[in-house]
Protein backbone atom coordinates (compact mmCIF):
# COMPACT_ATOMS: atom_id res chain seq x y z
CA UNK A 1 0.00 0.00 0.00
CA UNK A 2 2.83 2.13 0.86
CA UNK A 3 3.91 2.15 -2.60
CA UNK A 4 1.07 3.81 -3.89
CA UNK A 5 2.16 6.97 -2.16
CA UNK A 6 5.46 6.84 -3.99
CA UNK A 7 7.55 6.72 -1.03
CA UNK A 8 10.96 4.78 -1.85
CA UNK A 9 11.75 1.64 -0.21
CA UNK A 10 15.11 1.96 -1.99
CA UNK A 11 15.45 5.20 0.02
CA UNK A 12 14.07 3.46 3.07
CA UNK A 13 17.06 1.17 3.27
CA UNK A 14 19.96 3.19 2.17
CA UNK A 15 19.10 5.68 4.75
CA UNK A 16 22.47 6.10 7.10
CA UNK A 17 22.95 3.97 9.94
CA UNK A 18 25.78 5.83 11.68
CA UNK A 19 25.15 8.11 14.90
CA UNK A 20 24.71 12.01 13.05
CA UNK A 21 23.83 14.91 14.82
CA UNK A 22 22.50 16.76 11.90
CA UNK A 23 19.34 14.34 10.66
CA UNK A 24 16.58 13.54 12.55
CA UNK A 25 17.01 9.67 12.23
CA UNK A 26 19.90 7.96 11.08
CA UNK A 27 18.19 4.48 11.14
CA UNK A 28 15.77 2.62 8.17
CA UNK A 29 13.16 1.48 11.05
CA UNK A 30 12.60 4.95 12.31
CA UNK A 31 10.15 6.21 9.32
CA UNK A 32 7.03 6.30 8.84
CA UNK A 33 7.03 3.28 6.15
CA UNK A 34 8.53 1.07 8.67
CA UNK A 35 6.53 1.90 11.55
CA UNK A 36 2.98 2.10 9.58
CA UNK A 37 3.71 -1.31 8.01
CA UNK A 38 4.69 -3.11 11.56
CA UNK A 39 1.24 -1.64 13.06
CA UNK A 40 -0.45 -2.82 9.87
CA UNK A 41 1.19 -6.09 10.15
CA UNK A 42 0.40 -6.71 13.29
CA UNK A 43 -3.15 -6.05 12.82
CA UNK A 44 -3.50 -7.92 9.79
CA UNK A 45 -2.06 -11.03 11.72
CA UNK A 46 -4.53 -10.51 15.22
CA UNK A 47 -7.35 -10.17 12.04
CA UNK A 48 -5.97 -13.41 10.27
CA UNK A 49 -6.29 -15.31 14.15
CA UNK A 50 -9.35 -13.78 15.55
CA UNK A 51 -11.37 -12.45 12.67
CA UNK A 52 -13.25 -9.78 14.40
CA UNK A 53 -15.72 -7.94 11.69
CA UNK A 54 -16.54 -4.31 11.49
CA UNK A 55 -19.91 -3.06 11.83
CA UNK A 56 -21.43 -6.66 10.63
CA UNK A 57 -24.99 -5.30 9.82
CA UNK A 58 -23.36 -2.44 7.58
CA UNK A 59 -23.09 -3.07 3.88
CA UNK A 60 -20.43 -3.52 2.28
CA UNK A 61 -20.68 -0.93 -0.50
CA UNK A 62 -21.16 1.96 2.12
CA UNK A 63 -18.00 1.10 4.29
CA UNK A 64 -16.03 0.39 0.81
CA UNK A 65 -17.61 4.17 -0.13
CA UNK A 66 -16.23 5.24 2.98
CA UNK A 67 -12.62 3.54 2.83
CA UNK A 68 -12.20 4.96 -0.64
CA UNK A 69 -13.43 8.23 0.17
CA UNK A 70 -10.77 8.09 2.97
CA UNK A 71 -8.25 6.98 0.88
CA UNK A 72 -8.52 9.57 -1.57
CA UNK A 73 -8.50 12.21 0.85
CA UNK A 74 -4.79 10.80 2.67
CA UNK A 75 -3.35 10.03 -0.84
CA UNK A 76 -4.18 13.98 -1.50
CA UNK A 77 -2.65 15.54 2.01
CA UNK A 78 0.25 13.06 1.53
CA UNK A 79 0.73 14.18 -2.11
CA UNK A 80 0.57 18.29 -0.97
CA UNK A 81 2.77 17.71 1.75
CA UNK A 82 5.47 16.16 -0.83
CA UNK A 83 4.78 19.09 -3.42
CA UNK A 84 5.64 21.60 -0.63
CA UNK A 85 8.59 19.55 0.93
CA UNK A 86 9.50 19.83 -3.41
CA UNK A 87 8.68 23.52 -3.95
CA UNK A 88 10.38 24.79 -0.78
CA UNK A 89 13.56 22.60 -1.92
CA UNK A 90 13.29 20.19 1.30
CA UNK A 91 14.20 16.43 2.34
CA UNK A 92 11.48 13.82 2.17
CA UNK A 93 13.10 11.80 4.32
CA UNK A 94 13.92 12.24 8.14
CA UNK A 95 17.63 11.05 7.18
CA UNK A 96 18.62 13.76 5.35
CA UNK A 97 19.40 16.95 6.79
CA UNK A 98 17.12 19.82 6.18
CA UNK A 99 18.06 23.91 5.68
CA UNK A 100 14.27 25.34 6.68
CA UNK A 101 11.17 25.22 8.77
CA UNK A 102 8.66 24.61 6.55
CA UNK A 103 5.31 26.26 7.96
CA UNK A 104 3.22 26.54 4.79
CA UNK A 105 1.06 24.18 2.73
CA UNK A 106 0.01 21.45 4.92
CA UNK A 107 2.04 22.59 7.54
CA UNK A 108 0.37 25.45 8.45
CA UNK A 109 -2.62 23.23 10.08
CA UNK A 110 -0.20 20.73 11.25
CA UNK A 111 3.45 19.76 12.41
CA UNK A 112 3.24 16.46 11.44
CA UNK A 113 0.63 16.16 8.44
CA UNK A 114 2.55 12.77 6.99
CA UNK A 115 1.67 10.90 9.84
CA UNK A 116 -1.92 12.49 10.70
CA UNK A 117 -2.72 11.46 7.26
CA UNK A 118 -1.53 8.11 7.94
CA UNK A 119 -2.93 7.21 11.32
CA UNK A 120 -6.36 9.47 11.45
CA UNK A 121 -7.05 8.95 7.59
CA UNK A 122 -5.65 6.39 5.93
CA UNK A 123 -5.45 3.66 9.01
CA UNK A 124 -9.47 4.38 8.94
CA UNK A 125 -10.11 3.99 5.18
CA UNK A 126 -8.10 0.25 5.58
CA UNK A 127 -9.95 -0.46 8.59
CA UNK A 128 -13.40 0.41 6.35
CA UNK A 129 -11.82 -1.66 3.36
CA UNK A 130 -10.64 -4.32 4.89
CA UNK A 131 -13.89 -4.62 7.46
CA UNK A 132 -11.07 -4.98 10.09
CA UNK A 133 -12.07 -3.69 13.55
CA UNK A 134 -8.43 -4.88 14.42
CA UNK A 135 -7.22 -1.82 12.38
CA UNK A 136 -9.42 0.43 13.63
CA UNK A 137 -8.01 -0.56 16.97
CA UNK A 138 -4.56 0.82 15.52
CA UNK A 139 -6.16 4.49 16.25
CA UNK A 140 -5.14 5.05 19.63
CA UNK A 141 -2.09 2.97 19.50
CA UNK A 142 -0.60 4.42 16.76
CA UNK A 143 -0.07 8.23 17.74
CA UNK A 144 1.56 7.12 20.48
CA UNK A 145 3.96 4.88 19.00
CA UNK A 146 4.57 7.31 15.98
CA UNK A 147 5.65 10.07 18.95
CA UNK A 148 7.82 7.75 21.27
CA UNK A 149 9.58 5.95 18.19
CA UNK A 150 9.58 9.21 15.45
CA UNK A 151 8.15 12.45 15.95
CA UNK A 152 10.08 13.08 19.67
CA UNK A 153 13.61 12.64 18.09
CA UNK A 154 12.28 15.02 14.96
CA UNK A 155 11.05 17.92 17.57
CA UNK A 156 14.96 17.56 19.31
CA UNK A 157 16.37 17.95 15.88
CA UNK A 158 13.77 20.72 14.91
CA UNK A 159 14.05 22.75 18.27
CA UNK A 160 17.83 22.31 18.23
CA UNK A 161 18.23 23.50 14.42
CA UNK A 162 15.93 26.39 14.68
CA UNK A 163 15.48 27.07 17.94
CA UNK A 164 12.78 30.28 19.01
CA UNK A 165 11.64 29.53 15.12
CA UNK A 166 10.74 26.15 16.03
CA UNK A 167 9.31 27.39 19.34
CA UNK A 168 7.12 29.72 17.74
CA UNK A 169 6.02 27.06 15.45
CA UNK A 170 5.10 25.03 18.29
CA UNK A 171 2.90 27.58 19.62
CA UNK A 172 0.96 28.48 16.59
CA UNK A 173 0.50 25.12 15.48
CA UNK A 174 -0.88 21.78 17.09
CA UNK A 175 1.31 18.74 16.65
CA UNK A 176 -1.73 16.26 14.80
CA UNK A 177 -4.59 18.58 13.36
Amino acid sequence: LFVLFNWSFIELIAMPTHESSNVAHVSFYKTSEFIGIILLTFALTLELWFPWPLLSGTPDTILKMGGVALLVIGIVILRMVHGELNRLGQPHSPGIPTTKLVKSGPFRWSRNPTYTAIIFIIVPALGLLLRSTWILLLLPISPTVFYFVLIQEEEIYLKELFRGEWEDYCANTPRWL
